[in-house]
Formats: structure tokens, C-alpha cells, sequence
């Protein structure tokens, strides 16, 4: 994948019960396999204070640690570090299977609050899952003037309008 792959769009998916997330054809596509041919790996982190889930493709989560940890390469200060620490201990490898799925921790799952019709959302560097009542919540707080209109998107998604063709 080339650093310039930019994620986009809104896909409404469900997290199946064996914790699984698809990820979005429309974006996994932009993600080239390893060149022996294996499948990449993605990052699952749990982003605070918004409480959703961001999963990284190999090659942009690279960037985003060592935007992290700065140039110095090692935290140098106990701030720092514990910055770091409140990242990575939510922070897991996973692996795509077959169908373009990912499987995340429960414990990931409940931090991010990741029940019910959820939205994965393309954020440039990475795909956001968010539960649509926390996307909602979140948005109102923000002071997005149709928070609403992520229900209208999923229920017209989920009844026959425009989707990602496997995100279910």
C-alpha cells in the first residue's frame, strides 16, 4: 500500500458473535498483500476519549507510532510514556480472514462499547468502528447540527440502499 491510500466513506456492519468486523471491501482493496503474498497485518486500537475502535492497516500504523513516541525513538519523560502505555495496552495485531473479517477481543469489543448496528467509518489513515448511538452522542456533543442522520444512513443501507456489498 502506498502512504498516500486514503480511507473514506461510512459502511454500516454489525459485529458478528464470534466478535468479528468485516472490513469494508472498498478499503481493504487499497491494501496490498505483503510481497511473498501473505496478508498484510492490521492494528485494532481503542481510541479515547471517543471510544471507538481504529483499525490501521501495517504500513499506516507505523507512521502513527512513530508520530507517537517522537523523534527521540524512546519516551523520555514519565508523561510520555504513559501516553504510550494508555495506547498500546488496548492495542492487538490481528489478521484479515477469508472474507475480509477481523476478529477483536472482547475486552477491545466493550471498551469501545461495539454492540448493535455499528458504522465503519474511513478516517484517512485508518477505519473507525463506532456503535451508531455512541457515533450519534458523540456527534450532538460535538455540536454536528444532524446527528440523526447516521440512523437514516444505516436503516436505508440495511434496507436495500447503496453498501460495500459484504460489510454484514
Amino acid at each position: 500500500m502506498s502512504s498516500s491510500a486514503i480511507f473514506s466513506g461510512t459502511y454500516p456492519c454489525l459485529v458478528d458473535d464470534r466478535g468479528r468486523l468485516v472490513i469494508p471491501k472498498s478499503m481493504r482493496t487499497k491494501v496490498l498483500p505483503a510481497s511473498d503474498g501473505t496478508q498484510k497485518c492490521w492494528w485494532v486500537t481503542v481510541m479515547i476519549p471517543e471510544r471507538c475502535l481504529a483499525v490501521y492497516p501495517d504500513d499506516h500504523w507505523d507512521q502513527f507510532f512513530r508520530t507517537l513516541i517522537g523523534d527521540a525513538g524512546v519516551p523520555d519523560t514519565p508523561e510520555k510514556r504513559e501516553r504510550l502505555r494508555a495506547v498500546l495496552e488496548k492495542t492487538y495485531p490481528v489478521k484479515l480472514d477469508g472474507q475480509g473479517r477481523i476478529t477483536v477481543d472482547p475486552p477491545l469489543l466493550r471498551a469501545a462499547g461495539l454492540e448493535g448496528p455499528l458504522l465503519a467509518i474511513g478516517l484517512g489513515d485508518h477505519v473507525e468502528y463506532w456503535s451508531v448511538a455512541h457515533r450519534q452522542e458523540y456527534a450532538r456533543s460535538m455540536g454536528i447540527a444532524d446527528p440523526e442522520s447516521y440512523a437514516s444512513y444505516v436503516e436505508g443501507a440495511c434496507h436495500g440502499g447503496e453498501s460495500d456489498g459484504d460489510e454484514r
